[in-house]
């Protein structure tokens, strides 16, 4: 192994590992970026997986106490932290020098700032999604108690723009939630043109939630107008008083584009004032994702965003309740303190039970007026790896408190620990060099990084004494050290020398979870802390919810068991949860309510299941994991039958359950409080007899008719493979009538490679081909058709497959092809399967075919073959009871007929197909009705009802999770109504989104149509090249196999009418009108007929052939009039602004690609806002900028 090797030549990268040198067992390959606070390297571990490895720039032994903090908040945050908008950390550890390292998930994507400078400015519904995808991230880590601050374009990478998914980056100054004084103090720091106000000035609230908004608000206006909401280059104190003052360009003015809704609630998140921001990142992405939706449905709201202030009862602002007795004898040593006494306590007791909470009574409110310095640190789960780390803490937080001290007790106090520090406790500058500002005519920071090495515990703890008995015996002085249940070496020794003989006018003050790292010995005293008593407890809850008869809350108690421990931390998370949920509120008259949904629905939050279970022993557990294998719902008696453990011990272990609340039980019958308790104990499984531990569990629940999905896993477990796959495809079935198609797929697939590791015989032939079969009807809907392919080749190889499971090979071959656009083959494969000679042929996979011929006529814009096709086979699929294939071809049906010009007959078959899949229940039915409603409407030139239903089909879509082909349709004619209706640059977004997914599930249904829609948007908008290049791909893709004639004459007619506009040769304007015509006639397609008439009229008349012309627009008049409709012209939608003349549609757009094109392609973006702006920190000066 090659150790860890600096390239001290790197240039500008400080501290540089060289490629090929090793970190932790993964080796370093070369630098991806450096900033001032390390290097983030590019490695890959042992099995070749890229990583990223961040590393400091400092030794954690030679850096200041603020910066250990920070160093160890990112780890922290990161650790707790998991998500998909946010970076997965691998491990951490620190190298030979004493630099921190992170190893962190390589995330591939492009850097905001970075997309921005490359895209320019965003389209408002790009932008909304964006920032949605970010505020669900910082609502996640809001929600774990962790602020981000210092989000800005540099943190943040665009891992897919089309979705869109988001990572948020660099957790280097987060902020942790849990100790009694966090995260208060420390300087300024942050990135300046994305800090809120409130963080200039050192307002006790510039650590918020709020602040994080603040950020992702500057985002917003960024991504909008491709700069800052206030001017860059500004002097740091001119910066602060034109936040504060809230004299930003408003964004109206610097995106004049922007709709009114959005600009509002951008202006609500960069309010100055906190009390009147926007507040909640949760509600935040709700709010944004509405947003959304309104602009593509065509609403604008003007309201302007109501701002959500900090609710009335979180935790850390509700009165303190009960801990008579301890608060007493805290308040106690505090008081002997101040008589140049010396106390040592240590809070004792269980995780969430209020340990830091107490503190804070006491020493931020105590009673007699009597405020001590308080210097507090916190030990980590590192533990071992950072020396001395709570310590540096405390006393970095000590000088603070001391600097800060006004008047003559200051001077005193400084003057103290001054002289001290200059003799007898000098070692400590070494250790904190924060320390060095407190020495006589010292000014500045002083000290430079902290030097640990060579410090041992013996001196630290001596010169630390020296320190702590000069300050208090000046003035009373607590250092407060929690967790140190995980103390290094180092700050244990010194705890134990300290709190055996504490120095005057000093209290040593530790919380701990049992058991206590240090003994009661000395002058260190034990106080434990146990749950809240029954009337404690009560009060406390009464007080969460704001009031309440005693009656509700023991309802409440009764109905969530858990909130009868007497654990505080439990029951505020609980209430809070409670309250957001909707579970509990107050009626028009502000009583409270319950919620029935409360006794069923609600889950326990997982941070209050994990700290209920950690108490519990390992025989108890031993018999808990067990259960949790058999499911979140079990029986006491199925787990005693399994000959396990006696009666006695599963009595035992439930019991022991149930007094935690991690299992509730009412008669034999026996739940788990949350999947994620469940899902806990199960993953402890490592047992030897596993396997027949599998076998008994499936035994005893196929007694009891388990599901099949149940059983599966355990039959796997147990080694029984064709049980298991049997189990699987009946599981994968099961799934998709329950409208579970991802589900259905994952067990279909696991059937398949199961059945593949056994040998071939008849019996698993034909499991392998009906499980391949069921998985391409689930999968095709899923967007899998490359990965189905490969599985059909696969299973089509081999031996000795009958006639009958061949044939059902080359139907499911069918309904792939058809899925990814393929329709040349999915028709020859389809009519290879009418015309099967197989004797007793398989009556689903000649119903299958007969739909695909109907189906890809359709698709390909050949409507009057598909209609006749799709009728018969709606009518098979009726007669077999295959009531999927017949509401989908029912909705093609509504296509066809539409595009024929047979409305009525059209809206028949929609609201048919839309019966059948309500009936069903089926999601992705009823994705596509909305789809087949859209089209009809498209055909039907109604374009107000197309804008509604591609709304409602994306929000859809994205609620119930539906990928695949629906996804691509839904983006391509949500952008055509767009188109319609006048939105140029939405429906421009929307339909590169629709052919990038496209592209990546490697699908061409749709693509020609996509290209002609997009030559279309370019057209009207003036891009003549643009357009002319899209119209010529959507005909070279239309006419490549896949013959979509539909496609194929709009790309036609619209290259027929630029040529024209561009005053090119009539006789190739004819020639290119008189294709798209015929083609249009040949298909049946009365409605683009309509379209392409009068765009070839206005195509002649542009060149002067108005005897051409004059035919062709009367023939549309005349069809229009037959057809019914009431708008039908090809020129997008005007709404005249304010004093505006109101122009014809043909009139506004074509003075409109006058003017785009005089302008030119190139016009200037405008002043860029600078996104790699550099983190800053600057002391804090309170009240001043």
């Amino acid at each position: 192994m090659v150790p860890p090797v600096l390239d001290k030549d790197a240039p500008g990268v400080p501290a540089a590992l060289v490629p090929g040198s090793t970190v932790g067992g993964y080796v370093i390959e070369d630098v991806l970026s450096a900033g001032g606070f390390g290097v983030v390297h590019r490695a890959r571990d042992a099995a070749q997986n890229p990583v990223a490895i961040k590393v400091s720039k400092h030794s954690a032994r030679s850096i200041t106490a603020q910066e250990l903090v920070w160093q160890q908040n990112e780890i922290e945050a990161l650790t707790r932290l998991r998500h998909p908008a946010l970076v997965e950390v691998l491990s951490y550890g620190f190298l030979e020098d004493g630099r921190l390292y992170l190893v962190m998930e390589l995330v591939p994507g492009e850097v905001l700032g970075q997309y921005l400078q490359r895209r320019g400015p965003l389209e408002a519904l790009e932008a909304l999604q964006l920032a949605r995808r970010i505020a669900e991230a910082l609502a996640w880590c809001h929600e774990a108690k962790v602020l981000h601050l210092d989000l800005k374009p540099a943190n943040i990478i665009i891992t897919d723009a089309v979705e869109p998914q988001v990572k948020v980056l660099d957790f280097g100054l987060a902020r942790l939630s849990g100790g009694f004084l966090s995260p208060q103090g420390g300087p300024v720091a942050g990135t300046l043109s994305y800090l809120a106000p409130e963080c200039f000035f050192g307002a006790e609230d510039r650590f918020s939630e709020k602040v994080d908004l603040y950020a992702l608000g500057t985002l917003l206006y960024e991504m909008l107008a491709l700069r800052p909401p206030f001017p860059g280059g500004k002097p740091y104190a001119e910066l602060a008083r034109l936040k504060r003052s809230g004299a930003m360009t408003p964004l109206e003015e610097a995106c004049p584009r922007v709709p009114p809704a959005v600009a509002a609630l951008v202006r609500s998140l960069l309010e100055p004032g906190p009390e009147q921001r926007f507040g909640g990142a949760a509600r935040l992405a709700i709010r944004l994702q509405a947003v959304y939706f309104d602009l593509l449905n065509g609403r604008v709201r003007h309201r302007e965003p109501v701002p959500s202030p900090v609710p009335a009862h979180l935790a850390q602002e509700v009165p303190f309740v009960g801990r008579q007795r301890e608060r007493a004898l805290l308040q106690e040593a505090l008081e002997a303190t101040a008589a140049h006494q010396g106390r040592a306590l240590m809070l004792v007791g269980e995780a969430g039970l209020g340990k830091s909470r107490l503190l804070s009574e006491v020493l931020l409110r105590p009673d007699g007026g009597l405020w001590p310095l308080v210097g507090s640190g916190r030990c980590r789960q590192l533990g071992e790896l950072v020396p001395y780390s709570p310590l540096r803490e405390a006393l970095g937080q000590l000088v603070e408190r001391m600097t800060g001290l006004r008047g003559e007790l200051g001077a005193r106090v400084r003057g103290a620990a001054g002289g001290v520090l200059a003799g007898e406790a000098q070692e400590l500058r070494r250790l904190v060099p924060e320390l060095s500002r407190l020495l006589p005519g010292q000014e500045g920071p002083g000290g430079g990084g902290a030097l640990v090495q060579g410090l041992e515990p013996e001196r630290v703890g001596r010169a630390l004494a020296h320190l702590l008995a000069a300050v208090g015996a000046v003035h009373p002085l607590v250092l407060a050290l929690e967790d140190v249940h995980w103390p290094d070496e180092g700050t244990l020794a010194v705890l134990s020398r300290l709190t055996a003989a504490p120095p005057p006018g000093v209290l040593l003050l530790c919380t701990a979870r049992p058991p206590p790292p240090l003994a009661s010995r000395g002058a260190l005293r034990m106080l434990t802390l146990h749950p809240l008593s029954p009337e404690e407890n009560e009060r406390l809850l009464t007080t969460l919810v704001g009031g309440a008869a005693p009656g509700l809350v023991r309802t409440l108690m009764q109905w969530v068991p858990v909130l009868a421990t007497g654990h505080p931390l439990a029951s505020v998370r609980i209430i809070q949860d409670l309250q957001h949920g909707g579970y509990l509120s107050r009626d028009a008259e502000g009583r409270l309510r319950l919620s029935e949904r409360l006794r069923t629905e609600y889950r326990l939050p997982e941070a209050v299941s994990t700290v209920m279970g950690r108490t519990l022993e390992e025989p108890v557990l031993r018999v808990l994991r067990v259960a949790a294998l058999m499911g979140r719902r079990f029986l006491g008696s199925d787990l005693a039958a399994l000959g396990l453990f006696t009666p006695g011990e599963v009595r035992e272990a439930l019991a022991a359950a149930e007094a935690h609340r991690l299992c509730a039980s009412s008669g034999d019958a026996c739940t788990f409080a949350s999947d994620a308790v469940r899902e806990r104990l199960a993953a402890h499984e490592a047992r030897e007899d596993a396997a027949d531990i599998h076998r008994r569990i499936g035994e005893r629940l196929r007694l009891r008719h388990a599901p099949p999905a149940t059983l599966g896993p355990h039959w796997e477990k147990a080694g029984e493979t064709m049980r298991a796959a049997s189990a699987y495809v009946e599981a994968g079935l099961e799934a998709e009538r329950l409208l579970e198609p991802i589900a259905a797929s994952q067990h279909l697939r696991k059937a398949y490679a199961l059945l593949l590791t056994l040998p071939g015989t008849p019996a698993r032939d034909a499991l392998l081909v009906r499980a391949l079969c069921e998985r391409v009807r689930v999968g095709c809907l899923l967007g899998q058709g490359a990965e189905l392919l490969q599985f059909l080749e696969h299973c089509g190889a081999l031996p000795g497959l009958t006639p009958a499971q061949t044939l059902l090979l080359n139907s499911a071959y069918a309904r792939v092809y058809y899925a990814q656009g393929d329709f040349a083959r999915a028709l020859a494969l389809s009519h290879r399967c009418l015309a099967s000679p197989v004797e007793d042929a398989p009556r689903v996979a000649l119903c299958v075919a007969k739909h695909i011929v109907g189906r890809a006529l359709c698709s390909t814009g050949r409507f009057g073959q598909a209609a006749p096709v799709l009728a018969e086979a709606v009518a098979l699929a009726a007669e077999l009871g295959e009531t999927v294939e017949q509401a989908h071809s029912e909705g093609l049906l509504a296509i066809a007929r539409a595009y024929m010009g047979q409305s009525r007959l059209a809206r028949e078959s929609v609201a048919a197909a839309s019966r059948m899949a309500l009936r069903l229940g089926n999601p992705v039915r009823m994705a596509a009705s909305l789809f087949y409603a859209a089209i009809v409407a498209e055909a039907e030139c109604r374009w107000d009802e197309g804008v509604k239903r591609t709304t409602e089909m994306l929000a859809y879509i994205e609620a119930n999770a539906i990928t695949g082909v629906y996804q691509c349709v839904a983006r391509l004619y949500a952008g055509r109504q767009q188109f319609h209706v006048g939105q140029l640059g939405r429906a421009r977004h929307l339909i590169h989104q629709g052919l990038e997914v496209m592209r990546r599930q490697e699908v061409r249904y749709g693509q020609p149509c996509a290209h002609a829609f997009l030559g279309d948007v370019e057209f009207v908008a003036g891009r003549s090249a643009d357009a002319r290049r899209a119209y010529t791909q959507g005909l070279a893709l239309a006419n490549d196999g896949a013959q979509d004639e539909h496609a194929a004459a709009l790309c036609l007619i619209g290259l027929a009418h630029l040529e024209a506009l561009e005053g090119g040769a009539v006789e190739r304007v004819r020639a290119l009108g008189d294709e798209a015509v015929a083609r249009l006639r040949a298909a049946g397609n009365l409605s683009g007929l309509v379209l392409a008439l009068q765009r070839y009229a206005e195509a002649l008349e542009a060149l002067g052939d108005t005897g051409g012309a004059a035919p062709l627009a009367e023939e549309g008049r005349l069809l229009v009039a037959r057809l019914g409709f009431t708008e039908s012209g090809f020129w997008p939608r005007v709404v005249p602004g304010p004093g505006e003349a109101p122009l014809t549609p043909q009139a506004f757009w074509r003075l409109n690609r006058e003017k785009a094109q005089a302008a030119g392609a190139s016009a200037p973006l405008g002043e860029a806002g600078d996104f790699d702006d550099e983190t800053v920190v600057r002391p804090l000066d309170p009240g001043k900028p």
